[in-house]
């Protein structure tokens, strides 16, 4: 259509009566163009998905919509508005499944699907999925096809969620992905590398490999002779994993792992003669989530020869649901026929790839191979997202903003374990700041870790309330400040509090033996630590922490208090009042350069 567009454009200057006519030729072209980029209305499933209880929009959630034979018809990720949009074969019931990974999967009830489309809301409860509570040891037997509700039904329900997504993202060529690729060649033992080859290339719309399709590797073999005997090895991508023909072939079995890992062990079923596959995809116990793969070749018919053939597959977390095979390698022993007819080891052929860059269809860089990042979403104390805060990895010189939808995507990580910080600018003009993350995390290179849970910035008033122990007695206000000279914060300085005379008529004698104390605040990256100071006779006394910051907890409601504050032999102080109905009191004061008293 476009090429016909850019004919009728060269007629710049249509004869006259003939320009109705071009106009109305033009006009149906255009309208026929533009029905070839609008989606199909006929059999379209639209729908959102949402929280049940707090109505916030899941992004990244597979949406897989079966028929009523249970076959998979269509899959798709949800958008960060929690929306999707699919279309279906023909009209008919179907049921929509939504997976997450870490959370329990839902399946809602059939419902019809004219040939006009149908829009569906979808609300899924929040239901963790733990697997470091199973018992691993019960499940030791190999099944095949394991039954729901058994643990190691659990375990491969949250690996084949992350194989469904990577299987996704491949088909959707959503991405271009720059390619490290590697040959080896070592000595009979495997220690010593004799030769190395590696090349780079941008592979548009493919990972870093992609294996032979299930079916034929059930019925040949993951290892194939080729013509002159030399042999060829296959690994499983997520499509064979998926498969069928595969599940069929194979039975499965828990392992513990160290470092928080558990194991979904696999192997032939028994019978099989065809050179196969067997080997453990490991998962993160805490958040279900699918790292690796590793896999050995059995019944090669080499004998000692065939050595320790095998492979590792490394999955990567992308942002938006999306995952990857992020890493690969394949150690293949090379075999010489001996004048007897028996195969001797000569040495191992190694190759592999590394998915070094990927970039979205903008160009915008997505993920490093040697780099990690963090990606979650943020909300205030009443749970709306919360936009503009700040997320800094503790020890390391790197930033994020929260967006404002709440989400953040903070990049450019090392590996290793590695907490954040949070921080919000009403907070930060208070010399406040949130320093406890939700966990702590722990990045692999190339991968995208999301967070589990929301994070959740408590307001001013909660954030002093926690501070000085939790709910304070009836009667009573919390008193924070700050003090500055002309350097700036007045680390150093000395606060005291005075209880001045009720502003109430009729003051009660039990709200004079309310106790006021101080609390003095830790600094930020670190939990803050309460130590209460009190003097005698109605004063107590606290010391400035490096923000210059000072909190007095229960002070009684209706008072008029006396804030004072010295430093280097200069000071300033202020009276305060304290209203009935405020929880919550802020006061500054400002130590002057060249006086020794100031009033705010």
């Amino acid at each position: 259509m476009a090429g016909k567009l850019e004919r009728f454009g060269a007629a710049a200057h249509p004869r006259r009566g003939h320009y109705h006519e071009w106009m109305r030729r033009a006009a149906f072209v255009l309208v026929l163009a533009l029905m070839r980029t609008l989606p199909a209305t006929g059999q379209v499933v639209r729908g959102v998905v949402l929280e049940e209880t707090a109505g916030r929009p899941i992004e990244g959630a597979m949406v897989v919509v079966m028929d009523g034979e249970g076959h998979v018809a269509a899959r798709i990720l949800t958008d960060a508005a929690g929306r999707f949009v699919t279309k279906l074969p023909q009209p008919g019931a179907y049921r929509v499944r939504v997976d997450r990974i870490g959370y329990t999967s839902v399946t809602t009830d059939p419902f019809d699907v004219p040939g006009a489309g149908t829009f569906r809301r979808i609300l899924v409860p929040i239901h963790p999925v733990e697997l470091a509570g199973l018992d691993v040891s019960g499940a030791k037997r190999c099944e095949v096809r394991p039954e729901v509700g058994r643990a190691t039904a659990i375990v491969w329900e949250e690996a084949r969620k992350a194989l469904e997504a990577a299987a996704w993202t491949l088909e959707t060529d959503r991405y271009r992905y720059q390619l490290l690729h590697f040959v080896r060649y070592l000595d009979r033992d495997g220690r010593r590398t004799l030769e190395e080859y590696r090349n780079f290339s941008i592979n548009p719309g493919r990972q870093a490999y992609v294996s032979r399709a299930a079916e034929e590797l059930a019925d040949s073999g993951y290892v194939q002779e080729l013509v002159g005997g030399k042999l060829s090895y296959f690994a499983p991508d997520a499509e064979v994993l998926l498969s069928d023909s595969f599940l069929d072939t194979h039975c499965m079995k828990l392992e513990k792992g160290e470092d928080g890992l558990v194991g979904l062990a696999f192997e032939p079923v028994k019978g099989r003669k065809l050179p196969e596959i067997r080997g453990v995809l490991w998962m993160d116990a805490t958040t279900a989530i699918l790292t690796r793969l590793e896999y050995r070749y059995t019944n090669l018919g080499r004998g000692p020869a065939a050595g320790d053939a095998g492979g590792e597959v490394r999955f990567g977390h992308l942002p938006a649901g999306t995952w990857i095979v992020r890493e690969w390698h394949i150690r293949m022993p090379l075999f010489q026929r001996s004048r007897e007819h028996r195969y001797l080891r000569t040495g191992y052929q190694e190759e592999g790839g590394v998915v070094w860059r990927v970039t979205d269809d903008s160009g915008a860089v997505v993920q490093e191979a040697i780099k990690a990042a963090v990606k979650g979403h943020v909300v205030d104390s009443l749970g709306a997202p919360l936009s503009g805060a700040t997320v800094t990895p503790r020890g390391l010189d790197a930033r994020a903003v929260s967006d404002v939808s709440g989400d953040f995507l903070l990049g450019d990580l090392p590996e290793g374990l590695l907490r954040l910080d949070f921080g919000v600018p009403y907070l930060d003009t208070l010399g406040l700041r949130v320093s406890d993350a939700p966990e702590v995390l722990r990045l692999a290179e190339g991968d995208t870790v999301t967070l589990r849970r929301d994070v959740r910035v408590p307001g001013v008033q909660e954030l002093l309330s926690g501070a000085c122990g939790g709910k304070r007695p009836d009667g009573t206000a919390i008193l924070f400040g700050r003090v500055r000279d002309d350097a700036g914060p007045a680390g150093d300085a000395k606060v005291t509090l005075s209880l001045g005379a009720p502003t109430m008529t009729d003051p009660s004698p039990a709200h004079f033996r309310l106790n006021p104390r101080a609390a003095p605040m830790g600094g930020p990256g670190q939990r803050p630590t309460w130590a209460r100071v009190s003097g005698p006779n109605g004063w107590i006394e606290t010391t400035l922490d490096a923000r210059g910051i000072f909190l007095f907890c229960d002070v009684p409601v209706g008072t008029q208090v006396r804030v004072a504050a010295e430093s280097a032999e200069r000071s300033a102080e202020a009276t305060v009042d304290i209203p009935r109905g405020s929880p919550v009191v802020v006061t500054t004061l400002t130590i002057p350069p060249d006086t020794v008293g100031g009033r705010r």
